[in-house]
């Protein structure tokens, strides 16, 4: 390697190298689903009914598998299971949007009234295993960090 064009060679093939793994992390973090879980509804309602939103922030569209409450015994409920239960409520759901939030921005949201009181909200996308989680404000820290660890231990079973 005493020769400079070996040298540049090498340089050059490093450098490559990197850039190439650098655009491959830059392309696999742009396919990811990425959203945000509100358990507030973004609009000024005066009402009763609990509401909960998610908002599209990729760049592609997101199709959400699963959405619902956290209780404050540390359970995810599921919203879709709750509708398709015979029992569910008498009070009728109100939604905004589609579950498939076709552009950035792409609002979903839905509410109604509920027995308890939930300590926060779930979502879930078609291309992720676990959850994404947002909790109230008034949750102590303790508690969102015990729900946090049982999600991710759960793994796709974070509704059992």
């Amino acid at each position: 390697m005493e020769d400079p064009k070996g040298w540049a060679t090498m340089v050059g093939a490093i450098v490559a190298g990197l850039t190439g793994i650098i655009n491959l992390i830059i392309q696999h973090r742009g396919k990811r689903d990425r959203f945000s879980v509100i358990p507030y509804s973004y609009r000024d309602y005066q009402v009763r009914e609990e509401f909960m939103h998610v908002i599209n922030l990729s760049d592609h569209p997101v199709k959400l598998a699963d959405w619902g409450w956290i209780d404050k015994d540390m359970r995810l409920r599921s919203i879709p299971s709750e509708l398709s239960e015979p029992d569910f409520m008498d009070s009728k759901p109100w939604t905004t949007g589609s579950e498939d939030l076709e552009k950035r921005n792409d609002v979903f949201e839905i509410g109604y009234l509920r027995r308890d009181w939930p300590i926060g909200a779930y979502a879930r996308s078609a291309a992720q295993r676990r959850p994404r989680i947002a909790f109230r404000y008034d949750v102590s820290m303790r508690l969102k960090i015990k729900i946090r660890i049982r999600v991710w231990w759960r793994g796709t079973a974070y509704l059992y």
